[in-house]
């Protein structure tokens, strides 16, 4: 039987979509000492970011095991009613200020220890990491509902614009110089916070500097996301927020290679269904333009294509099959889903269990998208006009009947 709440939810997730897609970049002058990270997909009025009942200990609920200083206040995000006195700033973009975060080790996840330096494997964890695990980052919050490329991907590669007085020299203390095969590079991390219980995660990412742009106090940062740590302490927030990592890594080698091999296949060829039945259910709502920008995404397989030759891997070499595999994995994040789910994903270190995890998330995405796409046009009209007043009214698409 059809459920209103899938309706209701994917059709609140397209007008999301529709809304962000007009949405331009813009330079904002704000206080000194402040950092702004403007993004590209951020959309309007979102909240209830990582509030997911089945995130573990990972993206609680509750405030734990954290320091606050609401003198100080640290906050990302887009929200009115957090706006402070004195700050000059557009509500579609990301304010960094400065406060104490400390993670509960005790809703530390329990990593697997694996073997190092793996041949044929992404291996993630620095050499230098193990004479010094210290990092700089910078918070970034992620929407819950957002299914589009994001830093807490692995590959992902794009820039970032970071706005405010001595931008250069704050965003210099996030950099390190470390060895990345045999060559000297820059590199800064990047954490994801709950903005509601500020909650910060223990999953984080580091990025390879690809190229620093500073026009006035605006500095645009092309990042390169290389691979998975976990935050295990903050042990400063000035200049910028500095912590104590640990490696996560996925284990060495490969159960069924071949198996794995038409996964893939499988996830190439549903997640290109999934992106052509988006853009039908845009036509058939009269969403046009929102259509053809669904039709101009990247291709999965040219988006595959770039991020292995990102990392220097060669699909047809079986030694390397597990890396690429991993790859995949993390390519097919994009689009179809959610940031929750891009979580979890990071947080397995089984290479194929994370593959097929991705194959049966874009599966079900295609059992609802057909549900929608079968619904006749004018009760997708009249649930999308609810939904929009719901959205208006900054109130999220949960609770209803089913029919």
């Amino acid at each position: 039987m059809k459920s209103k709440s899938v309706l209701f939810f994917f059709l609140y997730l397209f007008t999301l979509f529709i809304d962000g897609i007009h949405i331009s970049n813009k330079s904002y002058i704000n206080e000194k000492n402040i950092l702004i990270h403007e993004n590209n997909t951020l959309k309007k009025n979102r909240g209830n970011i990582y509030k997911n009942n089945n995130r573990g200990n990972y993206l609680p609920n509750e405030k734990r095991g954290i320091s606050r200083k609401r003198s100080n206040l640290l906050y990302l995000g887009n929200y009115p009613k957090l706006k402070r006195k004195k700050t000059n700033f557009n509500r579609n973009i990301n304010i960094l200020y400065a406060e104490n975060y400390q993670i509960n080790l005790t809703e530390k996840p329990v990593i697997d220890d694996v073997p190092r330096n793996v041949k044929g494997r992404l291996n993630e964890w620095i050499n230098e990491f193990d004479e010094n695990n210290t990092l700089g980052f910078f918070p970034i919050l992620l929407e819950e509902m957002s299914n589009e490329p994001s830093p807490l991907q692995i590959g992902f590669e794009d820039y970032m614009q970071f706005n405010g007085e001595n931008v250069e020299e704050i965003f210099k203390s996030m950099t390190r110089e470390v060895s990345i095969n045999g060559e000297k590079k820059k590199i800064f991390g990047m954490c994801f916070f709950n903005h509601k219980t500020g909650v910060l995660a223990p999953l984080a990412i580091y990025a390879e500097i690809k190229d620093v742009t500073k026009v006035g106090n605006n500095l645009a940062v092309k990042g390169l996301v290389r691979g998975r740590i976990i935050i295990d302490e903050i042990i400063s927030q000035e200049p910028c927020i500095l912590g104590k990592i640990s490696p996560i890594e996925d284990k060495k080698g490969l159960i069924d290679g071949e198996e794995s091999l038409k996964v893939i296949d499988e996830i190439i060829r549903i997640h290109s269904q999934c992106t052509t039945m988006e853009s039908q259910l845009m036509e058939q709502l009269d969403q046009s333009f929102a259509s053809m920008n669904i039709k101009l995404r990247n291709d999965l397989k040219e988006s595959i294509d770039s991020k292995l030759e990102k990392f220097q891997i060669d699909p047809s070499d079986i030694e390397q099959r597990q890396a690429f595999i991993q790859i995949v994995s993390f390519a097919a994040f994009d689009f179809h889903l959610m940031i929750v789910d891009r979580y979890d994903a990071l947080m397995l270190q089984n290479s194929e269990d994370r593959l097929r995890f991705v194959r049966d998330k874009i599966r079900q995405k295609q059992k609802q998208l057909a549900i929608i796409k079968n619904t006749p046009k004018e009760k997708l009209q009249e649930i999308l006009e609810q939904v929009q007043n719901l959205k208006n009214q900054n109130l999220p698409p949960v609770n209803f009947p089913k029919t």
